[in-house]
């Protein structure tokens, strides 16, 4: 039967919000639970639980109605002109979500979690996901954007309340979704430092790939940085003033950022900002803040401090020095246009005690190249803070994350003043200043030894501060050291596409052994056992240690996942046993025979919590190189489990890199049917990891046009995958690769259009940035490398251990000297011999009396008396006989007869007594010589020395 449904006039809008759903879908609406405002629903498919869309209903009007209240948009929902709003989860749906407006789409992945069951990580984007789409239905559906070009006005607002809002109270505090936020900042400057990145205020002629790869980390997460640094610049309160005023003014037409700027102008005490948003927007790039102090001249209890800015690049100091290391894509145009770059900075500055540094800069904005020196500080005021995160907050008192988008580069003078005090800054403070250390070590602005040394110490600092059970690691904060420690070994792993001597495979075992050993100290205080990573056997004390809704909770998945990256074979191995223990098997007989493949109930593997479920999948399949492990995950668990579980065996199987046959398995796995289209291109990305990635860019781009690569790009993974497909090799460190990339981009037009012609170049510029990385600092981070491990040593061994091995060392000394003695001291067969052939020598000289030469005399007592020596040892015959002068026309006849003499010494003088000849050498050596304990045959030797007589 057919079913009629008529609409409601909907109210103005843009074209691209328009959205009407078809299928089979359940329906949870709002009926039974406290909704005063919107009326909301969520339609999930059948095969998701009601109680997955019930979370998600509340989560949407939770967030919904904060939006429409005075101290956010200042309007309600429905003042919009709709009356209802319903959320829809689609499995197959390119994007993460959409917000068409009145039917937002979701991808059911990031719409429908489990409350209980579901990861932390899970949880905290499914809030920020939804709390973004409900705020385009202001920003972008309300005020849409009057062209593509200010796409930011859309999407970077909405990314900007997503974080503020999910923050706030009545929503999940608990979450500190600010930290997440300040993470995807300092994330997106690692993009933007690119020399070839893009304007957030872009010139867009239409062509669709160009609209289409505007949808990009610069769009979102940096222009989200630029509205977080106007926030900061105008407080939180006047800035949301003047975005209400925006949404008044502008609600059912379009706007442009120049619009925005006037009206963000005209709130009190706000003259500048419009100046800031727009070198913001306008510039390519992000500025690097230079702060350098040195001791007041008159008064060396002060400093004098100086600014200086510069746009910082990924390509370093060698950029602007124009080194002949720089790429072919670079220009000396390129040099010289960002060398003349410069922002409106506005500067923040705190002492130690939170107190505002009066750094003189007219307006606390910085407009020049440089200012200063200014004199300020003294041993009372210990650091100086730059670029502070959230000093004030919101009037609640809720951190906010709020600080202004750039880098900063103390000098050795200001962050030794900072690393003093490190453990008493705030947790995003120390992720400020880890962050930018980081970024200037990628640059090669600081030594990679010198980084790791700052990492070792900070982190000795952070981790003096914590009382396990009370507190617990920063997940921003370690995530991100965990970040800079993969970067490195990403580029080690180069090197078995090359020598990979043992140099080089000994650097790599070093630095692992650094991030085992830094690693494991921080998932102590996040676990009640290091033997018990997962908290399998107890889980109730982990709870104790690190509560639920915390982001520790991320952070154990996140340690133990890098720390299966490092080969930590005690978890690996740990993995191995829980997952494979007759308990969590299927099928099993009471031997543990016949098991076919993990319990899974509703669809999840349920024996470990989601949070750490996909480094136990990475550390199983790691745990040796047979086909078992990973016949065990796609044969008998993926086809099994959720789309959520699934997705965490894709992102895992970058860890099978140690294997070529194992990697190649997998990316034929993911080539299969079993693997949804738009799941593909993520998965591949994730096997860009370590030794990986030569066999994953040899699978997608080997053979005639079209490539599998080819294939992909050309619409064959769904919308927006071109960019990723694209930037697929940027993690290779040679100019080999450079040069294959390259040419592959380069011989078939097809394989680039209007919206990655940039992120060629990007991805060429990284393979060249990180092969100049590791050639220059491979020398020195062996050295330091090594030294760490010296050290470790030294320092692992306590007092009663130093004590205990310096007793077995002189011990064993001792006993080697009397076993050496006991072996080598004379016998009395020995002393016979010795005895025999002074006696012979005796009856030479008097014979030599007789006729015999003068030289022969003293010539035949030193050959004998050496050559037992000589023979004691079994050293070969070298006599080197001090002959006297011979009397002349006898020469002759001495040289016969010792040389006779010698020769019954080296084949009957072995001290054997048995008169071995010189077939029986080999046997006399073995059995006997100096020292020997065989009984000395006397009668024999007497006989011969009765025959020489």
């Amino acid at each position: 039967a057919c079913v009629t449904v008529t609409f409601d006039t909907t109210p103005t809008m843009s074209s691209y919000l328009v959205a009407f759903a078809v299928g089979i879908w359940n329906e949870q609406d709002d009926s039974e639970m406290n909704n005063d405002e919107t009326p909301q629903s969520v339609f999930y498919p059948p095969t998701f639980s009601q109680a997955r869309a019930t979370f998600a209903l509340q989560q949407s009007i939770d967030v919904l109605n904060l939006f429409g209240t005075d101290e956010v948009f200042g309007n309600a929902f429905e003042t919009t002109g709709l009356t209802k709003l319903d959320s829809i989860g689609v499995s197959e749906f390119a994007a993460g979500a959409m917000e068409n407006w009145g039917l937002v789409i979701y991808r059911t992945v990031r719409l429908l979690v489990d409350e209980n069951e579901s990861s932390q990580s899970a949880k905290s984007q499914q809030i920020l996901i939804i709390a973004h789409e409900l705020a385009h239905q202001w920003f972008g559906n309300l005020v849409s954007p009057a062209w593509w070009d200010d796409l930011w006005l859309n999407e970077g607002f909405a990314t900007f309340m997503a974080y503020y809002g999910a923050g706030l109270q009545g929503i999940q505090p608990e979450y500190e979704t600010y930290k997440l936020k300040i993470q995807a900042i300092s994330n997106v400057m690692i993009d933007d430092s690119s020399i070839f990145t893009e304007s957030v205020l872009k010139e867009i002629d239409g062509d669709p790939t160009q609209i289409l790869s505007s949808f990009s980390s610069i769009t979102y997460q940096k222009g989200m940085g630029v509205i977080n640094t106007m926030a900061n610049h105008m407080g939180i309160e006047n800035f949301l003033g003047g975005i209400r005023q925006y949404l008044d003014d502008y609600a059912f037409s379009n706007a442009d950022s120049e619009q925005l700027g006037v009206i963000l102008d005209a709130v009190e005490g706000s003259e500048e900002v419009s100046s800031i948003m727009s070198t913001y927007i306008e510039e390519e790039g992000l500025p690097l803040l230079y702060v350098n102090v040195v001791v007041n001249e008159e008064n060396p209890n002060t400093y004098d401090w100086t600014l200086r800015q510069q746009r910082f690049v990924k390509l370093g100091p060698a950029f602007y020095e124009k080194s002949d290391t720089l790429p072919d894509i670079i220009t000396d145009e390129m040099v010289d246009a960002a060398a003349a770059q410069l922002w409106q900075l506005p500067i923040n500055a705190t002492n130690k005690d939170g107190t505002v540094v009066p750094l003189g800069i007219p307006n606390g904005v910085l407009s020049e190249e440089t200012f200063g020196p200014v004199t300020y500080g003294s041993t009372d005021t210990q650091y100086v803070l730059f670029n502070p995160i959230d000093p004030a907050g919101n009037e609640d008192g809720v951190a906010i994350g709020l600080f202004n988008y750039f880098r900063v580069f103390y000098d050795d003078m200001s962050l030794g003043m900072i690393v003093d005090n490190f453990a008493d800054l705030s947790a995003p403070n120390q992720f400020s200043i880890i962050s930018d250390r980081f970024a200037l070590m990628q640059g090669s602005y600081i030594e990679p030894s010198d980084y790791l040394d700052f990492v070792q110490n900070v982190a000795d600092k952070i981790l003096g501060s914590y009382t396990k059970g009370q507190s617990f690691p920063d997940y921003p904060t370690w995530n991100l050291i965990i970040q800079s420690m993969s970067y490195m070994d990403d580029i080690f792993c180069e090197f078995v596409f090359e020598g990979n001597t043992a140099d080089e495979q000994s650097l790599r075992q070093y630095f692992r052994a650094l991030s085992r050993d830094i690693l494991r100290r921080a998932l102590n205080f996040i676990i009640d056992d290091l033997d018990d990573p997962f908290c399998f056997d107890e889980p109730e004390k982990c709870e104790e240690v690190c509560p639920d809704n915390e982001d520790c909770n991320i952070l154990q998945g996140v340690i133990i996942q890098a720390l299966v990256r490092f080969n930590d074979r005690d978890i690996i191995t740990e993995s191995h046993r829980i997952w494979y223990n007759c308990a969590q098997q299927r099928g099993c007989d009471q031997y543990c025979n016949g098991c076919s493949g993990p319990n899974i109930t509703d669809s999840r593997i349920q024996f470990v919590t989601e949070d750490v479920l996909q480094a136990m999948i990475s550390a199983v399949l790691t745990y040796d190189s047979s086909e078992d492990n990973i016949d065990e995950i796609f044969n008998r668990t993926y086809p099994f489990v959720n789309i959520e579980q699934q997705t965490y065996i894709l992102n895992a199987l970058g860890s099978l890199y140690f294997s070529e046959s194992l990697t190649t398995k997998a990316l034929e796995f993911i080539d299969s049917d079993a693997v949804s289209p738009n799941q593909k291109v993520n998965a591949y990305v994730t096997m860009k990891q370590c030794s990986a990635r030569e066999t994953l860019w040899n699978f997608l781009t080997e053979g005639e046009y079209p490539t599998r690569w080819d294939n992909l790009f050309t619409g064959g993974s769904g919308l927006f995958s071109d960019v990723p497909l694209t930037q697929l090799p940027d993690t290779f460190a040679s100019t080999s690769r450079y040069e294959n990339i390259s040419a592959f981009f380069a011989e078939n037009p097809a394989r680039v259009n209007e919206g990655t012609a940039r992120r060629v170049n990007q991805t060429l510029e990284s393979v060249s940035v990180r092969a100049t990385w590791k050639v220059s600092s491979e020398s020195s981070l062996q050295e330091y490398l090594r030294q760490y491990i010296v050290d470790q040593d030294s320092r692992g061994l306590k007092v009663w251990e130093i004590i205990l091995v310096t007793l077995a060392c002189c011990g064993g000394l001792i006993l080697m000297v009397v076993a050496f003695w006991g072996i080598s001291r004379p016998t009395d067969s020995d002393r016979m011999v010795y005895y025999m052939s002074m006696k012979r020598q005796k009856k030479m000289r008097r014979k030599s009396s007789q006729g015999a030469p003068a030289a022969l005399t003293s010539s035949l007592g030193h050959s004998l008396d050496r050559s037992l020596r000589t023979n004691s040892t079994q050293q070969p015959n070298d006599h080197n006989v001090d002959l006297t002068e011979a009397t002349p026309g006898s020469s002759n006849n001495a040289n016969i007869l010792e040389e006779e003499v010698v020769q019954q010494i080296n084949t009957n003088g072995n001290g054997n007594g048995n008169g071995a000849k010189s077939g029986d050498m080999e046997m006399s050596n073995q059995q006997g010589g100096y020292g020997a304990t065989e009984a000395f045959n006397y009668s024999r030797l007497k006989e011969d020395d009765e025959q020489t007589s």
